[in-house]
């Protein structure tokens, strides 16, 4: 089974998703990993930045960007109104939680799951295009498999034996969507692969 990876850059507008989307609805097995859209990781990471600084302003202004990128997205994207209204529900349910956040002090924790958000939105607005499409795609969740060991380093027995198991639940199946970047520490808590984390998934 081939595994191919795009990046942010990629899947940066619904033009560049539906590009994205004819290329690996080739018939082919495969798992393809997304990075977060363009930006939203660097603006997630600065929605960090400032509001640990205080600067709760420019983090309501910084989420709104966020908000706007994927809304606009989805808008250009969908022809149903069925699957543009849960991808925007979806979409609603991150902001609400980034939202919780807003004038508080947080944990490095909380700060990952804010930046997992990203590939999340990603993979969950191209995975609903492609079941509008009528394409038989499954979803693998990268933090049902995707662990490090306490040194930080991919535990390779558990992502085997997880792996295989999420894709026996969809057997038969040629496409799978995982996330990049985002995985579980030894303590199974939401971390990442640091910058570049995309290409390290598909990689392991």
């Amino acid at each position: 089974m081939k595994v191919v990876k795009f990046g942010g850059t990629s899947i940066f507008s619904a033009d560049h998703i539906k590009n994205v989307c004819n290329i690996i609805s080739d018939g082919n097995s495969k798992i393809v990993v997304f990075s977060a859209i363009k930006d939203a990781t660097n603006l997630l990471s600065d929605f960090i930045k400032q509001s640990n600084m205080g600067n709760w302003i420019h983090s309501e202004q910084i989420l709104n960007i966020i908000t706007d990128i994927h809304l606009n997205t989805i808008k250009s994207l969908f022809t149903s109104t069925n699957f543009k209204e849960i991808a925007i529900s979806k979409l609603e349910t991150s902001v609400s939680f980034i939202s919780n956040f807003l004038h508080k002090n947080f944990t490095d924790n909380q700060a990952d799951e804010i930046l997992a958000q990203g590939e999340l939105l990603s993979t969950m607005i191209i995975y609903l295009y492609m079941l509008e499409k009528g394409e038989d795609v499954a979803i693998l969740p990268a933090l049902k498999f995707i662990k490090l060991t306490k040194e930080k380093e991919p535990d390779y027995a558990y992502i085997q034996e997880r792996l295989n198991n999420e894709l026996r639940k969809h057997k038969g199946c040629k496409l799978y969507m995982t996330q990049g970047f985002i995985c579980s520490n030894h303590k199974y808590a939401i971390t990442n692969l640091n910058r570049g984390g995309s290409d390290y998934t598909a990689t392991i």
